[in-house]
């Protein structure tokens, strides 16, 4: 279904009073002239009477529907929506606090304040070196810093060095001949770049096998009290838990067999020598000569 336009009062009023309108006046009194002719007097009559029917009806509605209530309406509608945007704030508020910083913010910026104020002081007195022309006794110090410095790295990089490293090295792990390894070494490192290369490490290692039989005679030395030359060792934590030592005496010129027990982490437990007894060889047990 269609949906019925609704019409207002107004809207009536108005129609009605448009349509009144057209019955004009002035024409109705010129008809007055032809009174005298019967046919017309009844129409006359009937509109005189459709005029007061509609002059009445207008008069009603107007008592109900005032054209002016419209115009209040708008009005009173324009006020509030103009009172509304003048209640509506136009400026942001903003309050004014205080800052509060923690201590331990307060402790960090005391520490900042304190380091520049030092790095400040060191730049003071840098610049009052240069200022009163003492910059060449610092130019002087710090080339002579950097010469002995250059000078270090240049000898403990030259071939004499490595070779007195390497003789060191043979002497500790009880090699033939120390001297030929030094003249081999000085020879390696005063060739091209790669023999200087193999030469470092292969010294390295010697350095290396030096330290694990210095450690070794250290603990025969805790178990007898004598300075031994571990010549021959195997050592197999891992399985055995034990090393294998052929050392050697210089007190009595013999050569004796040890053995180290250790713990899985390499701690020593027992350290046993091999003696003779009655043409039978046993194992001895050995104790610590600090009693440990």
């Amino acid at each position: 279904m269609a949906k019925k336009e609704r019409i207002s009062a107004q809207d009536v009023l108005e129609t009605i009073s448009g349509f009144i309108e057209v019955f004009d006046v002035e024409k109705l009194k010129k008809l007055d002239k032809l009174d005298a002719l019967d046919e017309l007097a009844p129409i006359k009559t009937k509109q005189e009477e459709l005029e007061k029917k509609f002059t009445t009806v207008e008069q009603k509605l107007s008592e109900v529907v005032k054209p002016g209530d419209f115009e209040d309406k708008l009005k009173r509608r324009d006020e509030a929506f103009n009172k509304a945007i003048k209640s509506v704030p136009t400026e942001v508020q903003v309050k004014n606090e205080p800052v509060g910083l923690a201590q331990k913010d307060r402790d960090a910026l005391d520490e900042l304040h304190f380091q520049l104020k030092k790095s400040n002081q060191r730049f003071a007195i840098f610049s009052q070196i240069i200022s009163s022309k003492k910059i060449w006794i610092l130019s002087l110090f710090m080339i002579a810093g950097l010469s002995v410095g250059t000078t270090i790295l240049v000898m403990k990089d030259s071939a004499a060095e490595w070779a007195h490293r390497a003789f060191v090295a043979a002497e500790e792990a009880h090699m033939k001949s120390p001297a030929e390894e030094y003249s081999k070494a000085y020879a390696e490192m005063r060739d091209g770049w790669k023999s200087r290369k193999d030469c470092k490490g292969r010294i390295k290692g010697m350095e290396s096998e030096a330290g694990k039989v210095r450690n070794l005679e250290n603990i025969i030395y805790d178990y007898t009290g004598e300075e031994v030359e571990v010549r021959e060792y195997k050592i197999n934590i891992k399985k055995e838990q034990m090393a294998r030592l052929v050392c050697y005496h210089p007190s009595t010129d013999q050569k004796v067999n040890y053995r180290i027990h250790t713990t899985p982490e390499g701690r020593v437990t027992k350290v046993e020598m091999e003696k003779k007894i009655k043409s039978k060889m046993i194992w001895e047990e050995l104790k610590s000569v600090s009693g440990e």
